[in-house]
């Protein structure tokens, strides 16, 4: 049987209804609802009424559910936030890439950048999910030179939190040898051999710092 307060309310267990005299409001909640009796819990203690007796309610129920279910809404909420700042603080990490110093017997391989920041750099790119770095260095100076990039050694790795404007970037270096025809592709307008003496300007990142190490057998 359903049961309704005097508002035309119905009433379900769990619900807590008031009763308000001349001095005092009384609050009970419903733990379950017979043919014409209704039991109601109060301050520990289980007590049974008659159904008629709650058109003395004055509290509607609809209300009293509404203020219970947007707060439960906001700790839902509060929650959610919580778990982002915690994630954000456990799972933030750098990016990763690889940057080639691509030999040649005429010197080293610097491509100019299409995207921002602009300026030239050595060809290399972040690393794909499920990609090693070897393969992603092989893969980046082929995309941005056209050429094969024959691996010799890791060189270093550079992580200072600075070294790229955009985010927090770890770069794995390698040397190598460049074979076939130079010709600038993917993210790189432009491609050229350069000495140590005629290096392009600027070179954007910690690049000019590489080359340096590089140039004076910082291995």
């Amino acid at each position: 049987m359903a049961a309704y307060d005097c508002h035309g309310q119905q009433l379900f267990v769990g619900d807590i209804v008031t009763y308000r005299t001349s001095c005092e409001d009384f609050h009970y909640k419903i733990v379950h609802i017979h043919h014409d009796l209704i039991d109601l819990e109060y301050r520990g203690e289980v007590y049974k009424d008659y159904y008629a007796n709650f058109y003395k309610l004055l509290i509607p129920i609809q209300a009293q559910r509404s203020v219970t279910k947007k707060r439960k809404l906001m700790i839902m909420e509060e929650k959610v936030i919580e778990e982002k700042v915690i994630e954000e603080k456990v799972y933030k990490s750098p990016s990763l890439t690889v940057d080639a110093i691509v030999t040649t017997l005429s010197g080293i391989v610097v491509i100019r950048r299409k995207n921002e920041p602009h300026g030239w750099a050595l060809p290399g790119g972040f690393v794909d999910y499920n990609e090693s770095v070897e393969d992603a260095v092989v893969r980046e100076v082929l995309e941005e030179t056209g050429l094969d990039f024959q691996i010799w050694r890791q060189f270093h790795v550079y992580s200072a939190e600075d070294r790229d404007p955009r985010q927090h970037v770890v770069s794995v270096v390698f040397i190598g040898r460049g074979v076939g025809d130079l010709k600038a592709g993917d993210d790189a307008s432009g491609a050229g051999v350069f000495g140590r003496t005629n290096l392009p300007s600027p070179l954007v990142f910690d690049h000019a710092l590489i080359l340096n190490d590089f140039f004076n057998n910082r291995y």
